[in-house]
């Protein structure tokens, strides 16, 4: 199984692990082109290493990434995921952004546009995403088995397409106020076997 994990988020509140909204510490190249390249080890793309999970503390922007104020996820992470193309992008920090989507991707570009920060998230984000579908949550089910299971093998019907499509899973069990209400998530997805 392929798997990357980074514990940095956008800096908020002094907390742990920051890094600032201009740096890019996912992409080595195809970076914003007013963002600082930080990264000592990016995400790899999606035919250099085949990933088929990333974890990451925060949201990318625009995917479970909604406050009060605003969309707050990580444009350069979207970024970073969308060349990527994983099985599943698992994260959480923002408690209202709960919730569970698959992610169908245009194909990257061999050359992707110059684009500022502010460019990328006016809009240009979305010549990224083919299409967005929510998943549903069976409150019932939820009760019943202490968990969201999403299946998205090859046996359901409804399988993440490798390299097509991810599952963005935001698993923050919190709420806003920090209260343990949401329920955890079970993903059942086909993995790669090792001969």
């Amino acid at each position: 199984m392929g798997l990357y994990t980074s514990q940095y988020q956008p800096e908020f509140c002094d907390w742990a692990f920051p890094y600032w909204k201009h740096e890019d510490r996912y992409n080595i190249s195809n970076v914003l082109i007013d963002a600082k390249h930080i990264s000592i080890d990016p995400i790899p793309s999606f035919s250099a290493k085949q990933l088929d999970v990333i974890c990451t503390h925060g949201p990318p922007f625009k995917r479970g990434d909604i406050t009060p104020h605003g969309n707050v996820g990580c444009p350069h992470l979207l970024k970073a995921v969308a060349r990527a193309k994983p099985l599943i992008h698992c994260f959480g920090h923002i408690h209202e952004g709960w919730g569970a989507e698959r992610v169908t991707w245009e194909d990257t570009p061999k050359r992707e546009p110059q684009q500022t920060i502010q460019e990328f998230k006016d809009g240009g984000w979305e010549k990224s995403i083919k299409s967005v579908e929510t998943v549903e949550v069976d409150k019932k089910e939820v009760m019943e088995q202490r968990a969201v299971y999403v299946d998205a093998s090859k046996t359901s019907g409804k399988e993440v397409i490798r390299g097509e499509q991810t599952l963005m899973v935001n698993a923050a069990i919190m709420d806003a106020g920090y209260h343990p209400v949401n329920a955890a998530f079970l993903v059942d997805v086909d993995l790669p076997l090792k001969k």
